[in-house]
């Protein structure tokens, strides 16, 4: 991968980049009409971690077009999903969402961070970026009960939060990639 200034970069460039890392609609993208309007969906899709003015394409550029017509934007096999979320959403974690008894407990869970949702089965390894793993961690709801204080004293209302996807770690980064994600990071995406 490689970081390449903005102005500097070809259209291909620009459309490589827009498709394959930051997974932008290839439709959207062909349908650009010019530089200005593939600039236009690029801008608000790219990480605030990337320097202003600066695009990542891959080191292989995708080859140009022998008919005088836009290259083909480079096949999704050069950078898979995960490695593409990572950039954005932090160091893989690897984990299992346990199914409850309570409504929708076995239902899939569906974690959003800034706008980007996955699709994650219960009671099956996953492997997802740091973010989705903090958002479901932190889904819960509340529930209250009540506790008996003796004869004649009012009852005590309790309060408790449950865990909407009670989760089984597999494999969580090391704390060391923990702390420089969430140095570089962390607060922008929670308190999004």
């Amino acid at each position: 991968m490689q970081t390449i200034n903005i102005a500097d970069a070809t259209d291909d460039q620009l459309r490589t980049c827009a498709t394959l890392i930051l997974g932008i609609d290839e439709d959207a993208v062909r349908n650009a009409a010019d530089r200005p309007a593939l600039m236009a969906l690029i801008h608000p899709a790219r990480p605030q971690t990337w320097d202003d003015g600066t695009i990542r394409v891959p080191d292989a550029p995708p080859p140009l077009a022998q008919t005088g017509q836009a290259a083909p934007i480079a096949p999704k096999a050069e950078m898979t999903f995960l490695e593409n979320l990572t950039e954005q959403f932090g160091p893989l974690t690897r984990f299992k969402i346990i199914p409850t008894n309570m409504p929708g407990g076995n239902h899939p869970a569906h974690p959003c961070v800034n706008g980007r949702q996955l699709v994650m089965q219960r009671n099956m390894l996953i492997e997802a970026p740091y973010a989705f793993y903090l958002a479901l961690q932190n889904a819960k709801i509340g529930d209250s009960y009540e506790v008996e204080n003796g004869p004649g004293k009012p009852p005590t209302t309790m309060y408790a939060d449950i865990s909407n996807y009670p989760l089984s770690e597999v494999a969580l980064p090391s704390p060391e990639e923990i702390a420089a994600w969430h140095a570089q990071n962390g607060q922008r995406l929670l308190a999004a």
